[in-house]
């Protein structure tokens, strides 16, 4: 399906959609993130076109974050 196409069935406008995505450190949050918290996390689903590939997963309070991919969602 094509990125216009995409866009119109979905309602979606806004040009920063189809833009590469690019990490950088935010201002006043920590250069690295743990990889383990006991505490409760926040997360969202991470899907593309084929479907579910995993989660990623942050908690605040610890500066805890990470990737958990879901297992039918790795390369063979």
């Amino acid at each position: 399906m094509s990125d216009e196409r995409r866009k119109s069935e979905y309602g979606w406008t806004s040009e920063r959609l189809s833009e590469d995505m690019q990490f950088r450190v935010a201002e006043g949050g920590p250069v690295n993130y743990t990889y383990r918290t006991d505490r409760a996390v926040e997360y969202v689903a991470v899907a593309n076109d084929d479907g579910l590939l995993g989660y990623l997963w942050a908690c605040d309070a610890d500066d805890a974050a990470g990737w958990q991919v879901r297992p039918a969602g790795r390369d063979s």
